[in-house]
């Protein structure tokens, strides 16, 4: 198959063959019109190895880059199965297909500013599984964060991403989970969740961390809770 520089101008055989320039011919318009192989000037062989790496450099550098979970939007890594982030775009889809995770969690509205209607479509065309739980980031519930450790649960070997918009409900939610169903100690989960975000400043979070603990018997894991009182 020949390769096409341009109308009117050098054309050369496949790479996978022999580097062959042919003349430049006013009425050559297609491949079928190439002149016969034998009227060729096949180039020698250190030429053409020199031409394929300038050719597959060029396309390389035509590639747009591929994307990287580490560039979503607050990512955070808990472990090999478990982060957590703000808002995917949906160039950066395949990018978490291609860490290696196999499902998406979303936690927030589908209407919110930088939201991905079509989320659910462009998981699924990369063989991702998808749930949604809407959660209201000003009045979250013990209801939603016992919706989502059932999500967690039916799956819990699934290498899995929970988001949001800006990684704060899901960093959230991530800390609770990692402390009740995971055995994480609450200095570290909390410690993690306070490199994207701190709930001092929004009290219905520090309410709903609380009460996700003693829902839980775990009421003494609530750190966040007991300065928030001390700062009251």
């Amino acid at each position: 198959t020949a390769v096409f520089l341009g109308p009117r101008s050098l054309e050369y055989t496949s790479l996978h063959g022999p580097l062959a320039f042919f003349p430049a011919l006013p009425y050559l318009q297609d491949e079928s019109m190439l002149p016969a192989r034998k009227c060729a000037m096949v180039f020698p062989a250190s030429v053409q190895k020199l031409i394929r790496a300038l050719l597959v450099f060029g396309a390389a550098l035509a590639l747009p880059a591929l994307a990287s979970v580490e560039e979503i939007v607050g990512f955070k890594r808990y472990s090999d199965t478990f982060s957590s982030a703000g808002q995917p775009t949906a160039e950066q889809i395949p990018a978490i297909k291609a860490a290696g995770f196999e499902r998406i969690i979303y936690l927030a509205f589908s209407d919110n500013p930088g939201a991905l209607p079509d989320e659910d479509r462009l998981a699924f065309a990369q063989g991702l599984g998808f749930a949604h739980l809407a959660v209201d980031f000003a009045n979250p519930t013990v209801a939603d964060f016992r919706a989502f450790a059932g999500l967690m649960a039916a799956r819990p070997e699934a290498p899995t991403l929970v988001h949001c918009q800006v990684n704060y409900r899901a960093s959230a939610f991530s800390a609770l989970y990692r402390i009740i169903h995971l055995g994480v100690p609450a200095e570290e989960a909390f410690a993690a969740m306070g490199t994207v975000w701190d709930p001092q400043d929004h009290p219905q979070w520090i309410d709903f961390i609380r009460a996700v603990l003693a829902d839980a018997g775990r009421l003494d894991a609530c750190g966040p809770c007991e300065r928030a009182a001390q700062e009251s």
